[in-house]
């Protein structure tokens, strides 16, 4: 993601909805990298399904943006009608997490290919306020050129100073005539049948490997990441296996992170995979802190993926009840969570 597409994200989650005041205040233009929309109406409470023109402007972004450098769509602010197309005033959506979650379900409809990155989030002045801003990010995509396919359009198209304009396929061809890119993400394999154990000192018990998937159609090369984990409590036990210290240069700082390199002749081919780690957990209560894994991976020439993983000392201590104390069989995606996907 470029610097200053960055800065403004930033300064988003920093300020809240004070950066949208700002924005307004001083009279920010709508730029390569920077759009704003507001939608077809201000209500999207039970909306099951994005309106129209919301729909249509969408996926024209992801074909665009992505097919760029990057960029931001802030949804509920107006510049229409302004001769420079800047940010005139704040226009908040009703039910704003609604629109956000039909947002992200309607990123896969839109494209051809799938632009797997985008992301939504929503902003509001507080935290029960049920209207707020939502705001977009598309990234420069690794699966380049994207194609809209909303309703009849079906065409390319590029960011060109504050508009998206339509490119032809042979244009794009030429632009994009470059090598297949990969797409190193991260899978998951969780042991113990994927239920949670107890240990013999009471500690409930689980492993999950750590595994990069290649799923683009380029050669990883240069793969890279780490794993850093903050216990809940000193009692816990967490520890690492290192799986393949053939492929892959090994770094241990700080207690708990973990970082690895893939060795400069190794490489990964298309829906190839490869596991570096597996990560080994003991959590026995009190728990005063919270647990807190958080994982990146990436490869040359390609986007990284970032995740994190929290759970709170009460969540814990429900989970630690209903596995031990009440004898429920829960699943290690009750901690991790998400089910495996390998």
């Amino acid at each position: 993601m470029a610097d200053n597409i960055t800065a403004i994200i930033d300064d988003i989650k920093r300020q809240g909805y004070k950066a949208f005041e700002d924005i307004i205040a001083r009279k920010e233009s709508e730029k390569f990298f920077i759009d704003f929309k507001r939608t077809e109406k201000d209500d999207y409470s039970g909306q099951r399904t994005l309106y129209t023109n919301d729909k249509k402007n969408f996926a024209k972004a992801i074909s665009g943006f992505g097919n760029s450098e990057g960029g931001i769509i802030i949804w509920g602010i107006d510049a229409a009608g302004s001769v420079d197309d800047y940010a005139k005033s704040i226009k908040p959506i009703d039910g704003v997490d609604n629109f956000k979650s039909l947002l992200e379900s309607f990123v896969s409809l839109l494209t051809l290919p799938v632009h797997k990155t985008v992301e939504s989030f929503a902003v509001k002045k507080n935290d029960n306020d049920k209207e707020g801003l939502a705001v977009t990010v598309i990234p420069k995509g690794n699966d380049r050129p994207y194609q809209n396919i909303n309703n009849s359009d079906c065409k390319y198209y590029m960011r060109a100073g504050d508009s998206f304009v339509p490119v032809t396929h042979g244009i794009l061809q030429g632009m994009f005539g470059q090598s297949p890119q990969s797409d190193v993400y991260w899978m998951f394999i969780m042991g113990n049948e994927s239920k949670l154990k107890i240990a013999d000192n009471g500690a409930i018990k689980f492993d999950v490997g750590l595994m990069g998937a290649n799923g683009g159609l380029g050669i990883a090369e240069d793969i890279y990441g780490y794993a850093r984990v903050w216990a809940p409590s000193d009692n816990c036990e967490i520890g690492v296996k290192l799986t393949d210290a053939k492929n892959y240069d090994f770094q241990q700082s700080f207690g708990l992170e973990f970082s690895f390199m893939s060795q400069k002749d190794f490489r990964l081919g298309h829906y190839q995979r490869t596991q570096m780690m597996t990560m080994c957990f003991e959590l026995l209560p009190p728990f005063t802190r919270n647990l807190t894994i958080q994982l990146l991976i990436g490869a040359r020439n390609q986007q990284v993926y970032e995740m994190e993983i929290e759970k709170t000392p009460e969540e814990l201590n429900k989970i630690y009840n209903q596995c031990v104390v009440e004898k429920k069989e829960l699943g290690i995606d009750e901690i991790w969570g998400q089910k495996p996907n390998i």
